[in-house]
């Protein structure tokens, strides 16, 4: 039986997080298949392939300053994906390098 559909950045209890702070997860993480949760809690931390919790701490400040800064005009019903992509897409991916 299919999941009931909930809202975005509405977690259920059973998800866990990808915080930056503190042990283990926080927040909302859905984890289908290959990937279950017991999983990315035992080898995520330790891949090689992520940065570590102090290489992302300035970088996700940032761009939680970017999301704040911007959150309103994104929010606005005339909001189309040219504006979206040029106020928000494009300036968290510059930060990140990219």
């Amino acid at each position: 039986m299919p999941r009931p559909r909930r809202s975005p950045g509405i977690a259920s209890p059973d998800q866990l997080g990808l915080g930056l702070r503190g042990e283990g997860f926080e927040g909302p993480l859905e984890a289908r298949g290959v990937f279950s949760t017991a999983y990315l809690a035992r080898n995520l931390r330790n891949a090689s392939q992520f940065a570590s919790e102090t290489d992302s701490a300035q970088p996700f400040r940032e761009i939680v300053e970017i999301w704040r800064e911007r959150v309103a005009a994104l929010s606005r019903p005339s909001t189309n994906e040219a504006f979206t992509c040029s106020e928000l897409i494009e300036p968290i991916l510059d930060r990140l390098g990219w």
